[in-house]
Formats: C-alpha cells, sequence, structure tokens
C-alpha cells in the first residue's frame, strides 16, 4: 500500500534534522533518549517502559503499523492514544488492522477532519 504514496515527495513535508533537533532544544526535549535516523521499529520507544499518551502523526501504513505494534502494549490503563491524519489511506488502514488483530475495542472519537483518538481501558 505504502508503495503508491507519495507524501515523501512533498516539500511542504520535508523537515531537516537540524530544524527538528533545534524545536527539542528549544522546549528543552533533546536528551539522550532522542533518536534520529533509524527504523521505527529499531528505535521507538526501546527504553520506555510505559507511557500515559501515545501521540502518532506518521501518515503511511507501514510505519504507523510499526508505531503501533511497538508502542501501544507500554500505554498504560486509560492511556489516550492520539492518531493525525486518519484521512490518510495507508493511515486507516493500519488503524483498522492494528484494532482488528489487537482486539482494541475502545470507542474511537473523531477530531476534526484528520485526527482521532481513544482512550486505553
Amino acid at each position: 500500500m505504502d508503495a503508491s504514496d507519495v507524501h515523501y515527495t512533498c516539500p511542504e513535508l520535508a523537515v531537516s534534522l537540524d530544524e527538528v533537533q533545534n524545536n527539542l532544544r528549544k522546549y528543552e526535549l533533546l536528551n539522550k533518549q532522542s533518536v534520529f535516523e533509524r527504523m521505527i521499529q529499531d528505535a521507538l520507544f526501546a527504553s520506555v517502559e510505559q507511557l500515559a499518551t501515545l501521540h502518532l502523526d506518521r501518515d503511511v501504513s507501514e510505519s504507523t503499523g510499526h508505531a503501533h505494534t511497538c508502542s501501544y502494549p507500554k500505554l498504560c490503563r486509560r492511556g489516550f492514544c492520539l492518531v493525525d491524519d486518519r484521512n490518510v489511506r495507508g493511515c486507516q488502514a493500519a488503524i483498522q488492522d492494528f484494532h482488528e488483530r489487537s482486539a482494541v475495542c475502545e470507542e474511537v472519537i473523531e477530531v476534526g477532519d484528520w485526527g482521532l483518538y481513544w482512550q486505553q481501558q
């Protein structure tokens, strides 16, 4: 499904590594746990044991699926999962597939035209 996705070709969506690091530094969030330039499935929350909020903004099916698989089990009871780009075909497919495979039954609440969230029970 991701083979036909062209988001990576849109210059307006591109952000340099320096810009990301400067933004994290600005809010005092850049630290030794910040991981860059690694495959999502290898890096995502490797050293994190539990999450209260999980915010996914991955845009395509494969990386959205990996993010769910790697991090959702670490979401604490009553924690929130927020997803951007729910109208992007790859993101929709990944969310639906994850919910079916993992038997997620929480109510999914749509936010505006692009977002959604649910609370882990």
